[in-house]
């Protein structure tokens, strides 16, 4: 791209690029940093970057930033570059855009800061953005995926970073935006330490969510409080958090389950046996139901039942409700 027989490469000092102006770039953060570091490290850069005469005698990046990251990371003095004088940026920035969609698929942070540059920096309009921008990056033309886009393009960069590892949904940044960076920060550690998928992510955040909200508590708050904090990190399951949430969460819902359990514990039923309260024991009834295969067992059941009848232990259950 940009790159013509008569352009000349030359090994361009670090020094001279300033590395703090991303107004090309439409990456956020860098990602997936050791896998391009341990590249160079094998076979150099290929490619040389693209550079533009900025101010003074300060270069300013076109296309390549993620390598120029590695190679200061690396403590590479210098980097093959063909330099470009400055002309129509918002065309050179979406030569960028297509550039970077020829050959590998965008994230949806990456089109949400295509979007944010497309109309703070390079002034289109919302209208243009509908029916130019969002269908060529494979979005739908809607105010609705604008909204989200913009929305997505406002997120921290700590979740932004999350969302390209890979390590968080887009839509779990968004439920978690608002949030406090350090109760963000604990809820990301958390998800990526569980390699939780979208709906455990989802019910992670509804549950840490609602604690916010109703019990005025937050994640970090309550995991010292129910115990979670003193089990070893490999020994964490999804299972265990989220019954010590539902129990910080609802705690009185809690003790009539764990009751009910109890009791169903001192029934001893037979497998063929099924008893069920009412969900959130709201309700007037307990239902039964069994299964036998033959008369003999049917009768067997029935005895059961019975006998079942004549406990003490059922009244107590009749009471939860």
């Amino acid at each position: 791209m940009w790159i013509h027989k008569e352009e000349s490469v030359d090994l361009v000092s670090l020094e001279r690029i300033d590395i703090t102006d991303r107004y090309y770039s439409i990456t956020p953060c860098p990602f997936n940093e050791e896998r391009l570091i341990n590249s160079i490290r094998s076979i150099g850069i290929r490619v040389p970057v693209l550079l533009e005469i900025a101010a003074g005698e300060r270069l300013r990046i076109v296309s390549g930033f993620r390598r120029i990251d590695a190679l200061r990371e690396l403590g590479t003095p210098k980097v093959p570059a063909t330099i470009k004088k400055k002309e129509d940026p918002r065309g050179t920035f979406w030569d960028i855009v297509r550039e970077n969609m020829g050959h590998r698929d965008l994230h949806d942070i990456e089109k949400a800061e295509i979007i944010f540059k497309m109309r703070t920096l390079h002034g289109l309009e919302n209208q243009e953005i509908l029916t130019d921008c969002l269908p060529e990056l494979g979005l739908r033309g809607s105010s609705y995926e604008l909204q989200r886009m913009m929305s997505l393009s406002g997120l921290e960069l700590v979740l932004k970073r999350a969302c390209l590892d890979g390590r968080l949904l887009p839509s779990t940044a968004l439920e978690i935006k608002n949030w406090p960076t350090p109760e963000a920060e604990f809820i990301v550690s958390l998800i990526d330490s569980l390699r939780l998928g979208t709906n455990k992510q989802k019910e992670l955040v509804r549950l840490a969510g609602d604690l916010k909200r109703i019990e005025k508590k937050g994640l970090a708050d309550v995991w010292g409080n129910t115990g979670l904090a003193e089990i070893p990190a490999d020994e964490l399951a999804f299972d265990t958090i989220k019954e010590a949430l539902s129990k910080a969460r609802f705690p009185e819902l809690s003790k009539q389950i764990e009751k009910w359990n109890a009791l169903r514990e001192k029934l001893a039923l037979s497998p063929g046996i099924q008893l069920q309260v009412p969900r959130y024991f709201e309700g007037e009834a307990v239902s039964v139901s069994f299964k036998a295969s033959n008369p003999g067992e049917f009768r067997e059941l029935a005895e059961e039942l019975q006998k079942i009848s004549r406990k003490a232990v059922l009244e107590e259950i009749f009471d939860l409700l």
